[in-house]
C-alpha cells in the first residue's frame, strides 16, 4: 500500500521474542521515512527507527512494478544479552574433562574433580557417556563459580562432617566432605532431550533432587527442598555431557 505506514512495536516480555525477532525487512523507503519521523519520541516498548542508512544496511535501489524501493535489514538488539550464553549451543567435539580446564571461572571446582580419579575418568569418557546417544547416559555438571565457593562460610572439605583442628584435607572426614560437595553438583544418567522439556527433575550422585526448567529467558534450576530458582549462567555442551555454570553452590554448611 503506497500510503500505508509501517509501525513497529516490540512488546518486552513476549514469550518467544528472543528466538523469533532476528530482523525485519522493509522494502518501502517512503513508508520508512514517514515512520522515522513519527517515531521521534520516547517509547518504552517501541523499537527505535532513528537509525542511519549504514546502520540499517541499506541495499542498492532497484525497480519493482515501476517504482523505486530499497531493501533494508534492521538488526534487532537482544533485550537481555547477558543470557545469550545460557541458550543451548551446538555440541563441541571435546569432552567434559577438557571443558573443565578451559573455563577459569570454575577452576576451583574443576580442581576438586581432577583430584577424584574415578569421577574425572567419567568426564574424560566418551564411550560410556555420549551426548549423541538417545539413552540416558550423559553427564551433567552444575559447576559453581570460584566466587560462589569462596563465599561459603566453611570450606567444602569442612562440611557436612565435622573436621578436627588437627585434621587436614587428606584425612577421612575431609575426603568424604569434598566428595559429598562435588557429587551434589553432578548428575549421571541424563539425556540431551532433557533440555527441550519445560521442566525435568534430575538426581545428583549424592541424592540431590535438582529441578531444571527451560524458561523464556534461559535455563534455571532449583533444589527440591529450596524455594529459589537459580539462573544458569552458561552452558557448554560437550561430546559426553554438559557443563552448566551457576553462581551458587548446591551444597553448603548446615544445609537441612
Amino acid at each position: 500500500m503506497k500510503n500505508g505506514l509501517l509501525t513497529l512495536y516490540l512488546c518486552l516480555g513476549a514469550a518467544a521474542a528472543r528466538n523469533v525477532f532476528q530482523g525485519l525487512k522493509i522494502n518501502d523507503i517512503d513508508s520508512l521515512e514517514k515512520e522515522l519521523e513519527l517515531n521521534k519520541r520516547d517509547g518504552k516498548n517501541v523499537v527505535s527507527l532513528e537509525l542511519s542508512e549504514a546502520d540499517l544496511g541499506l541495499l542498492k535501489k532497484e525497480k519493482r512494478d515501476g517504482r523505486a524501493y530499497s531493501g533494508l535489514q534492521i538488526p534487532f538488539e537482544m533485550s537481555q544479552p547477558e543470557l545469550e550464553d545460557a541458550l543451548m549451543p551446538d555440541a563441541k567435539t571435546g569432552n567434559l574433562a577438557t571443558a573443565l580446564t578451559q573455563i577459569q571461572d570454575v577452576s576451583i571446582f574443576s580442581s576438586y574433580i581432577r583430584d577424584m580419579v574415578d569421577l574425572y575418568q567419567k568426564c574424560d569418557d566418551t564411550t560410556q557417556f555420549n551426548t549423541n546417544s538417545q539413552s540416558d547416559n550423559m553427564l551433567l555438571i552444575f559447576a559453581p563459580t570460584n566466587e560462589a565457593i569462596t563465599e561459603l562460610s566453611e570450606k567444602p572439605w569442612q562440611f557436612p562432617r565435622p573436621v578436627t583442628r588437627e585434621s587436614d584435607a587428606n584425612d577421612e572426614a575431609s575426603s568424604y566432605n569434598l566428595r559429598h560437595f562435588v557429587e551434589s553438583h553432578v548428575v549421571q544418567g541424563s539425556n540431551v532431550a532433557d533440555f527441550a522439556k519445560e521442566e525435568v527433575v534430575l538426581k545428583s550422585l549424592n541424592g540431590n533432587r535438582i529441578h531444571l526448567r527451560n524458561t523464556d529467558t534461559g535455563f534455571e534450576l532449583s533444589l527440591e527442598d529450596v524455594d529459589e530458582w537459580l539462573p544458569i549462567r552458561k552452558i557448554e555442551l560437550t561430546a559426553n555431557g554438559a557443563l552448566l555454570l551457576i553462581d551458587k553452590t548446591l551444597s553448603w554448611p548446615h544445609r537441612g
